[in-house]
């Protein structure tokens, strides 16, 4: 992953990298937002084929995602939600359930952790 960049608002931390799944293809942009709160989250995918996951804290959201093959329609079931930001990392780990047509395809959780380099570090001679 290249270009990560962390950034907060007043009510949710956003993480923006690029993630190269296959060597042959374009990088895909990723968005990452997390309500501070912990009660929603955002996964964003833009590229060759795009996504919106909305995952919510007890919520079922239906989302689209974008395949080679077409898009599918998914029904998204939040479980957990939980982030810890400190001044220059953090962790955000979030679970949720994945149903096509109503019927359980998997069950996910996702941790991402993150640190903020210090500009000072950055450029050394």
């Amino acid at each position: 992953m290249k270009e990560k960049k962390v950034e907060e608002t007043g009510e949710k931390y956003i993480l923006r990298y690029n993630e190269q799944l296959e060597a042959n293809r374009a990088p895909i942009k990723t968005k990452l937002s997390v309500n501070k709160d912990e009660g929603r989250v955002e996964l964003m995918r833009s590229g060759a084929y795009g996504s919106l996951l909305i995952i919510e804290r007890s919520k079922r959201n239906l989302c689209t995602y974008a395949t080679e093959y077409g898009d599918l329609l998914m029904g998204i079931y939040g479980k957990s939600i939980e982030n810890r930001v400190e001044e220059n990392e953090g962790k955000i780990t979030f679970g949720y359930d994945v149903d096509i047509n109503g019927a359980l395809t998997s069950q996910n959780e996702v941790t991402v952790e993150f640190r903020i380099k210090n500009q000072e570090n950055r450029c050394q001679n």
